[in-house]
């Protein structure tokens, strides 16, 4: 083969890499110098052809003898099933999709198949989305999807076992508001009726397994509600600990709802709109956790009375949506305030466009209540930006004082003045999960940066707010606060043996509404992780680097951004640092 390299010399090497066109007679001439290297290349081409194919041989070979010799093939089953349930995702209900676990596991080869399909934990949970066609009719193609889907569930539960099950259910049904939706023209109703059939058809496969129903979650129609009314005279649903039916009171099947709250002696936990207290008859007394939506001013309180009553000793967790038109009247709780002894977690967010309103609301709220246990407080608006206006003062604080309790989780997104800030965490010494939006503290009475020095511990002064505080997220922070917070993560990291009982400050989120241009920002944020507290820092691009989209302006200035959530910056439009 090196005699044959050594030979390939040529009277046309000169004229390589350049535009030079051979004449008729050299054309000859070059083809004839191809001929023995073309042979030469031929060969070589075999040759390596054949030894691929030998190696791809004893590859295979060598690596079905590896694959016997994997220690996963010597795995127990047991220890093969619960390998299999941590597969699961722990953010939400695992679906009817082949690419996720369980489902997933089921594919991979027969011995994984038998143990996935043997392992009951795996199959007792399962959120169903249903879909109708974007289009009508209703063909035969759907009629057959949603029969292989009921399929699919018998097959799904029969897995389960005796497990308890969890079960969320939506079911999406053309909306009669939209004048757009294809199934709105030319139709009179009997098209929507038919998926509607079809949704309840397809629901009734979950009531054989009644019996063992511990969560059931809902969002279907009030017409799909009926299948629950399909439910045996006089059964009890023993097992439901918890059901969150969503839908707007206009729109809900009280008789079918009313199937649910009357059989479940056993419920704990419920979602509802407000307006299911007026009609309906909820088991308070047997609540442990409540989440309810929609609270009016008019019907507020007195609902209020009903839900955290002295009858709702077992109650621990409670959130409250609390929306307060312009201009409502705000009615006091008259009496003294109601104990409720194991109330843990208090999640309250507020909606009203005045400031006085949201104030006598709390005030209301808190002045009715006594948490002694209480150790997560939340109290947040929504949709609604205050510009200079701020509550003269913070009407959870007596809550707190007469309550005794020991915070350790605390949210806060109202305006409230740094001065009061600090006050208030004075009485929160086991604080360690602090959540707050800056946006929304004035600073009219001390600088934003004063609260950040007060959590912040110096060899001088080791006494500070919360000093068990682990995790502070502070979100549409002002970079001019980025030094100050900077330096409180930075003392907080490196606790010296001066300052005794101060806790290491382990995560830190900070969402800034303006770039931060001191440069020397990543690096010290870097060092922070280094030594392994976990950071996130994000604001908007330093916008002098960019230069105006002359698209958007030529096109008009796109919808999305007159409606962009002030609360969270845009993903797509965030510096990270």
């Amino acid at each position: 083969m090196e005699e044959g390299l050594a030979q390939m010399e040529s009277p046309f090497t000169s004229k390589f890499g350049t535009n030079f066109a051979p004449s008729p007679k050299e054309i000859l001439d070059i083809q004839k110098i191809l001929l023995e290297p073309a042979k030469e290349l031929h060969v070589l081409d075999e040759q390596i052809a054949h030894l691929q194919t030998r190696r791809d041989k004893l590859k295979s070979f060598i690596d079905n003898h590896r694959a016997l010799l994997s220690p996963i093939r010597r795995v127990p089953s047991d220890i093969l099933r619960e390998i299999f349930v941590q597969c699961l995702p722990e953010d939400r209900l695992p679906t009817h999709n082949i690419h996720q676990a369980p489902l997933l596991l089921t594919g991979i080869c027969r011995s994984w198949r038998e143990v996935a399909i043997t392992t009951p934990r795996l199959w007792n949970r399962i959120h169903i989305w249903l879909r109708y066609p974007r289009s009508p009719p209703i063909t035969e193609f759907f009629h057959s999807l949603m029969k292989a889907s009921a399929e699919g569930l018998d097959l799904w539960l029969e897995r389960s076992g005796t497990m308890p099950l969890t079960l969320s259910l939506h079911a999406s049904t053309p909306s009669s508001l939209s004048s757009r939706d294809p199934w709105n023209f030319n139709t009179n109703g009997g098209r929507v009726k038919d998926i509607e059939m079809l949704y309840i058809n397809f629901a009734r496969h979950l009531l054989p397994y009644a019996a063992r129903w511990k969560s059931l979650s809902i969002t279907i129609s009030a017409r799909v509600m009926d299948f629950l009314k399909a439910l045996p005279e006089e059964f009890e649903l023993t097992s439901l600990e918890e059901f969150r039916p969503t839908r707007p009171p206009e729109m809900m099947n009280w008789e079918a709802l009313d199937v649910v709250f009357r059989r479940s002696p056993s419920l704990r936990s419920v979602q509802l709109d407000d307006g299911y207290l007026e009609r309906l008859s909820i088991p308070c007394g047997n609540l442990t956790e409540v989440a309810i939506s929609g609270l009016r001013e008019d019907v507020l309180f007195h609902n209020f009375k009903r839900v955290l009553s002295p009858s709702c000793a077992s109650l621990r967790h409670c959130t409250l949506d609390i929306l307060i038109p312009m201009n409502s009247t705000i009615w006091a709780i008259v009496g003294s305030p109601v104990v409720l002894p194991m109330l843990h977690t208090l999640k309250v967010q507020i909606r009203s466009p005045q400031i006085p309103t949201i104030a006598l609301a709390l005030q209301h709220l808190f002045d009715a209540i006594t948490a002694p246990m209480l150790k997560t407080l939340h109290i947040t608006s929504r949709n609604y930006l205050f510009h200079n206006d701020c509550l003269d003062r913070l009407p959870f604080v007596p809550f707190l004082e007469r309550s005794g309790c020991t915070l350790s989780s605390f949210a806060l997104d109202l305006p409230v003045k740094v001065a009061d800030l600090i006050a208030v965490f004075r009485l929160a010494p086991s604080l360690v999960e602090l959540k707050l939006r800056d946006s929304n503290i004035k600073e009219a009475n001390a600088p934003l940066s004063e609260f950040f020095d007060a959590l912040t511990p110096t060899p001088m002064d080791p006494d500070v707010l919360c000093p068990r505080l682990e995790s502070l997220t502070c979100v549409r922070c002002s970079a001019s606060a980025s030094a100050s917070l900077i330096a409180l993560a930075e003392a907080r990291n490196c606790i010296e043996p001066r300052c005794p009982g101060i806790q290491k400050l382990k995560r830190m989120r900070v969402s800034l509404r303006d770039f931060a241009a001191d440069p020397e920002i990543p690096a010290k944020l870097k060092g922070l992780r280094e030594q392994g507290m976990v950071v996130q820092w994000s604001s908007p691009p330093d916008l002098c680097r960019k230069l105006v989209n002359e698209q958007m302006w030529s096109d008009g200035l796109p919808m999305t951004s007159l409606h962009n959530s002030d609360w969270e910056p845009d993903p797509s439009d965030t510096h990270f640092y």
